[in-house]
Parts: C-alpha cells; structure tokens; sequence
C-alpha cells in the first residue's frame, strides 16, 4: 500500500469511527473504539514512514524552529488585474443560479492566460453548452481583454473543456455503504491529467456536480474541500477555483451548505444582482443592469481590498461591455 492509499484509508477510518461514536448506542460505541485502533496503528506507520524520509526518526516529531530558520513558501496572487486568486489553493464564487459565476470564471481563466502564456486552463462547465460558451469567451476577450480573432483563437486551443455536450461524471466524493469516501482513481487520474497537459487553472462549476454526499454535512465536506481540492491545488500549484450556489436562508451572507465549503478556501467571493421591489416583487434594477455586486465571504490574505476592489466601480462590475448583455441561465 502507498502513502497515498495508506493516508486515504486513514481518512476513511477516521470518518468511520466518527460516524459511529456520534450515534451514541452502546453497540456503535464499541465498534468505532474497534476501527479507531485500526485507524491509529495505521497513521503511526504512515508517520514513521514519512519521519524517516525526512530524517525526522532521528531529530523528533516535535521540532519547533525560529522564524528565521522557517522556510515558508510566498502566496502566489494571480489575475490582479481582475478578480484576484491564489495560486495552489482553492477559491470559491458563489452565488445564485443565472448570476454570472460562470461568466466571471471565464473572464478570470482569460485573464490568467494573457498573463501565463505557456500555461492551460481546464475548464469543466457542468451546466453550461459549447455555444454558449464560446460565444461569451468571444465575447469577454474582446471586450475586456481587447483580442482581436486571432488571439481569442490562441485562448481557445489553451482551454480543455468538459460540457453537457460531452459530459464525464466526476465525483470525487461518493457515498458508498454509508459512508463518504474518496474516489482514488479520480483523483489520481486528474492529477495525472493536469501534469501531463501543463494546466495551471482549473476551474470546477458547479461543487454539487463532484460529490454524492451531504452538502450540508461538515465532516464530508471537509473530505471534499480539503483533502481532495486543496490538496490538489497545494501540490500541483495550481489555481482551483470552484462555482457555488449561495445561501437562500442567509442571503448575502455566504455560500450554501456546510460552513467549511468557504471556511477551507483562501479567498471566497459572493456574486449578487442589485435588486429592488417594485409592487412587492422583487427585480433586477434597471440602472443596473449585466452588473453585478462583488462581497469577500473569506479574504485572510486581504487580497480583493489590495487588488481586486480596484478594478470595480464601487465593488460593481460588468458582466459585459460594449455589447448588447446576453442573459445566460443557470441550472439552480
């Protein structure tokens, strides 16, 4: 067994034992303190395995060092002059169906490539056609990124794409006998995908499309979001940017589902149409219209204050410029 398959069946062991333990009946009490010794004799081996690599049998497992000696990777920020991302993390727009996430990841995607011209960007657009989205690439290239045919040519042959013209299932987590497991031969066959054809961006819309678990559930999530998308992006440096629908109980607030779908990310953003009520309904305002409102759910790093916010007018942006606004439709 690899360390790779040792450490997915640590994280498979440990939501078992968990699962049990919180039903609180005597009987699943006594099976999760069962799997649970499995589950620790497992992750002592993997920890001695990976302590001898690094010749940490010989210096110990508790090694504190001064900030001086501490080699600490910088925070690589991409598309500054858009919407800004961070490269070998996951990122997050969420929002409602039809809002533009789909439209503003495009933007960012072309953005990146302008600014990485050996890079590729692979894009898998679970609700989206072709057409309709080649035509808002042109659409965006052109008007923001001023790119004549030829280069919007140049994009599309650095863009791989999967649509619902030829849809593939990806579900990197799946529900099996109970529980949420992770899909190995997924993620080992994407990773391998993203190596082999230098993509540096990936971009995921929407989450409900990869996994077959319990969105509202945090312990899953968490399988999802952390060790399987910010997993890939930390080691692959790469930029993941995930396309989510927003919180109908809270709106404005955040995103849907379990609080670690944004808690995880670097940098969470939330899309949303300027709305007004007229005759007690609510509407797009008409002043506003093919714009949309940009909020931070999470911004650690302050990174859209520093360079995003910059490129709004008072944190609203257009969806399209110098063109007649074309209304696309999400799936909700």
């Amino acid at each position: 067994m690899t360390q790779e398959q040792k450490n997915n069946k640590c994280k498979q062991l440990q939501h078992e034992f968990m699962l049990l333990r919180s039903s609180g009946m005597d009987k699943d009490i006594e099976e999760s303190i069962k799997i649970e010794v499995e589950y620790l004799k497992l992750r002592s081996e993997l920890i001695n395995e990976v302590m001898c690599e690094v010749g940490g049998s010989e210096q110990g497992t508790f090694t504190p060092k001064l900030l001086e000696d501490i080699r600490a990777e910088p925070t690589e920020i991409v598309c500054k002059d858009f919407l800004p991302l961070i490269k070998g993390a996951y990122n997050i727009i969420a929002g409602a169906g039809g809002v533009g996430k789909s439209t503003l990841a495009l933007r960012s995607v072309l953005h990146y490539l302008r600014a990485n011209p050996t890079d590729r960007a692979l894009l898998v657009m679970g609700e989206d056609d072709r057409d309709e989205i080649k035509e808002r690439i042109e659409i965006l290239a052109s008007s923001f990124l001023y790119a004549v045919e030829h280069d919007v040519a140049g994009y599309l042959k650095r863009m791989d794409f999967i649509t619902v013209d030829n849809p593939v299932s990806m579900r990197f987590l799946e529900n099996q006998r109970g529980s949420a497991t992770i899909n190995d031969r997924l993620v080992s066959d994407f990773k391998k995908y993203i190596k082999e054809n230098n993509i540096g961006f990936v971009v995921l819309d929407p989450l409900k499309k990869f996994h077959s678990v319990d969105e509202n559930s945090n312990s899953e999530m968490d399988l999802l979001v952390r060790d399987v998308f910010l997993e890939i992006a930390g080691e692959l440096k790469i930029v993941m940017l995930i396309l989510h629908h927003s919180s109908k109980s809270a709106e404005g607030t955040g995103s849907r589902g379990a609080s670690t779908i944004s808690d995880t990310s670097r940098i969470a953003y939330r899309v949303s149409k300027v709305m007004i009520t007229k005759e007690g309904v609510k509407i797009e305002h008409p002043d506003f219209k093919g714009q949309v409102r940009i909020n931070t759910i999470k911004d650690n790093k302050n990174i859209y204050y520093k360079y995003g916010r910059r490129n709004t007018q008072e944190d609203m942006i257009h969806l399209y410029k110098g063109v007649e606004v074309v209304e696309y439709r999400e799936v909700s």
